[in-house]
């Protein structure tokens, strides 16, 4: 658990030395050091195509930053602000992003396979004796065509967010919200999403193949063309999403009577 109390500026000309010792340290050369830049203020710094792997940048503000095609694989991203940061093609394989707010990022084809998205517990200030579990906020990201294999994203916020065509299969999802975002052709194969809410989103032609979307939230969802193959849909409620050309074969015995029943009646 860990407080926050963020670190004055840092100078481009400190970041320069940082960031060459990193690489050296990396190389295992002598002279290197880990970028230990925990709690740094780096807004607005761009880090485009730098390597950061296995940095230590947790509780760091980073809000506006460009880390363009920049390695940030097995980093120390703990409650960081990466609000509105530019993160195309930026590798997060593995990454611990634990509680990070990612609002409004764009992570266009960003790789964030295995990495850690859960909530992030943090000590509260006012009460030392409380935990409070800060979920992790990607409202509004574009992450259209990233690659979220086998992360962890339990309890995530990402309403009104862009996953057009990213590859989420083997995801961990419980809880999170995707009320209006935009899931057009995105891959949940094999996912977890249980109790998520899926309100207002288009999954057209989304892959939901063997989902665990035991007790998710679909009212307003658009399921055109999506396939539900094998997927776990008990507890849900299709009666007011728009499964026209859905796909639900394999799946269907498994329904209950009154899902039966509506599916019939949207045949008709």
């Amino acid at each position: 658990h860990r407080h926050k109390v963020q670190h004055p500026p840092m100078t481009p000309h400190d970041l320069i030395a940082v960031l060459q010792k990193h690489e050296r340290w990396l190389k295992r050369l002598t002279g290197g050091a880990r970028a230990m830049m925990a709690l740094a203020d780096l807004q607005g710094h761009s880090f485009a195509g730098v390597n950061l792997q296995s940095a230590k940048l947790s509780g760091a503000n980073l809000s506006d930053c460009d880390f363009t095609g920049a390695n940030l694989s097995l980093s120390d991203m703990f409650a960081v602000r990466l609000n509105r940061a530019v993160m195309v093609n930026c590798n997060l394989t593995g990454a611990d992003l634990r509680g990070a707010h990612l609002r409004g990022a764009k992570l266009k084809y960003a790789i964030l396979r295995g990495a850690d998205l859960r909530g992030g517990a943090l000590l509260d200030r006012r009460n030392p004796a409380q935990v409070r579990v800060e979920p992790s906020d990607l409202a509004g990201a574009d992450m259209d065509h990233a690659h979220l294999s086998n992360a962890n994203l339990a309890g995530a916020d990402l309403t009104e967010c862009s996953l057009i065509g990213a590859d989420c299969s083997g995801a961990q999802m419980t809880g999170c919200s995707f009320a209006r975002a935009n899931l057009k052709k995105t891959n949940f194969s094999n996912s977890d999403m249980r109790g998520v809410s899926l309100i207002q989103a288009n999954l057209t032609g989304a892959n939901l193949r063997n989902v665990n979307l035991t007790g998710a939230v679909l009212d307003g969802a658009i399921l055109h063309g999506a396939d539900l193959q094998g997927a776990n849909l008990e507890g849900v409620d299709l009666s007011n999403a728009d499964v026209a050309g859905a796909n639900f074969t394999r799946s269907a015995a498994s329904f209950s009577e009154q899902v039966q029943s509506i599916l019939a009646s949207h045949k008709e």
